[in-house]
């Protein structure tokens, strides 16, 4: 019963990405360098502040075996967007930009992850719901 329920939130937040957020094509993704740590909040800042990469953005991560996944992509000095957390596994996934991330935001980049995680369980949830069946985000995957 938990699994079904996570399932259909996890639905919902697909679908809203793909109705309310700009996909990003493909051929404007390139392979970064795959560091595989979970930490792609503070990967990309590092890679601006060593001047390997433009920008950070805001997205979600999709497909049709996981769970929606809040992650940040860089954006390279010949604006492709790379993936240096998740590396060639970037082929796996649809990429949905939420939104640039300011210089000014970097110091919180950990607080912008787990609010956007709470904002998205809470706008495509019930409370009562994720009480019963633990749902919060740190267990629901994204």
């Amino acid at each position: 019963m938990r699994k079904k329920y996570k399932s259909k939130v996890a639905k919902k937040i697909k679908t809203y990405c793909q109705v309310n957020y700009d996909k990003v094509s493909k051929s404007k993704m390139r392979m970064g360098n795959g560091l595989f740590n979970h930490r792609c909040q503070l990967n990309t800042v590092q890679m601006v502040k060593e001047g390997l990469m433009k920008s950070v953005y805001l997205c979600i991560c999709t497909n049709d075996e996981d769970y929606p996944i809040v992650h940040f992509i860089n954006l390279s000095n010949d604006n492709k967007f790379i993936d240096n957390t998740l590396g060639f596994d970037y082929e796996s996934y649809d990429y949905y930009i939420i939104r640039k991330i300011d210089e000014s935001e970097f110091n919180k980049m950990n607080d912008l992850l787990m609010d956007t995680k709470k904002m998205l369980i809470m706008q495509h949830s019930r409370t009562l719901m994720n009480k019963i069946f633990r749902v919060d985000e740190y267990n629901l995957g994204i």
